[in-house]
């Protein structure tokens, strides 16, 4: 229910119709009413489960998934020109730059041919195939470069416009070819042997430690410190796997609690993925930003049960966070800890509490 890219595409082809004369009779069109209908009865489960819970989805990509973010209440400009450098960057730069400058061009072009009615290197044809890749693309693509300016952005948000973007390189880059073969071949061959080097660097990275320092595979030492590695986020829920298994002090506990529960959602499905195949266990988060997990479960179910509190080395540091868990239980008590390791080095360690009867629920910000 969060993938709302789908609105903004489907406005855009409603604008390309608006904007293109000969297309505009598609909008009155009986099929336009049958597409209408279609889109609404679609939309239905996610409309009425909304309104059962207070528009909860809606509310929160448009809003609350921010508001924890005090730093960038303001938009910057140099804010904005950052994130702008880092989703060419993610793009890879031989690519991303090209393509803002091929999709800013043909913009132009466009524009050109609609003010003066005539542009005799612009085919109508082409141009509406053109003005269709445009609308496609740039609302999602500015949408979010804009935003980037304000908010933290993930550079996959605005990628399904980079993907209609790539079709005008594409054709740019055959026109290229015709012009200077050579350069174009370089260009292709040059960026495609870097981006396979990259990635493979980038897996032998995360399974061996390629890079990190120490590491019994890293070739002279290792260059990037553990502790300042964001990898080690990408937890392997096969080797944790592997850890339950062998602890006996889990095994012994896994039958006699009601459920799993963590202090941050996306540490839930890496806990979720690893304990499943072992025993089949609810896996919740209690966390102010719960996401779904506010709403797959009901907290009632769980009341007298024990349960496992599994958190990570730097959470399990700070008193706050099992604090915060004590009132809901009679008490908590360390288990285990999991100590998970690449290239012969602890990089995480996970620990493990039993937390003994659960009598009062977790109160999330919103759901149940």
């Amino acid at each position: 229910m969060s993938k709302y890219h789908g609105f903004v595409l489907g406005l855009s082809l409603v604008g390309f119709c608006l904007a293109c004369r000969p297309y505009r009779r598609a909008l009155r069109s009986p099929w336009a009413l049958v597409a209408l209908g279609l889109f609404l009865l679609t939309l239905l489960p996610l409309w009425y489960w909304n309104f059962q819970h207070d528009w909860i989805s809606f509310r929160f990509q448009l809003g609350m998934r921010f508001d924890g973010d005090t730093a960038s209440s303001t938009f910057s400009l140099a804010q904005l020109i950052g994130y702008w450098l880092i989703s060419s960057a993610y793009l890879f730069p031989l690519f991303g730059f090209p393509l803002w400058w091929v999709a800013i061009r043909q913009s132009g072009r466009l524009v050109a041919a609609s003010v003066s009615h005539q542009d005799v290197q612009l085919a109508h044809r082409e141009r509406y195939q053109i003005a269709l890749v445009l609308w496609l693309s740039w609302p999602i693509v500015l949408l979010f470069t804009l935003l980037g300016g304000k908010q933290q952005i993930f550079p996959a948000w605005p990628a399904p416009g980079y993907w209609g973007l790539v079709i005008l390189l594409g054709t740019q880059a055959v026109v290229w070819q015709k012009q200077r073969p050579i350069w174009v071949r370089r260009w292709l061959w040059g960026s495609g042997l870097f981006l396979g080097t990259l990635s493979c660097l980038a897996l032998l990275h995360l399974q061996l430690g390629f890079l990190q320092k120490p590491s019994a595979y890293a070739p002279f030492g290792g260059l990037v410190p553990v502790e300042q590695d964001g990898s080690i986020e990408l937890i392997h829920t096969g080797q944790l796997r592997q850890l339950m298994a062998a602890d006996p002090n889990l095994q012994a506990a896994l039958p006699e609690v009601g459920f799993v529960f963590t202090n941050e959602y996306y540490l839930s499905g890496y806990i979720a993925m690893a304990l499943h195949p072992l025993r089949d266990l609810p896996v919740t988060a209690f966390s102010q930003d719960p996401r779904g997990f506010a709403f797959w479960f009901n907290q009632t179910d769980w009341l007298g049960q024990d349960a496992l509190f599994m958190t990570l080395e730097r959470f399990s540091q700070d008193p706050a966070v099992i604090e915060l868990y004590r009132p809901l239980f009679d008490r908590i008590e360390p288990l285990t800890t999991l100590a998970l390791e690449r290239g012969g080095e602890v990089v995480e360690t996970v620990h493990v509490f039993r937390a003994h009867t659960f009598r009062e629920t977790y109160r999330y910000p919103y759901g149940s």
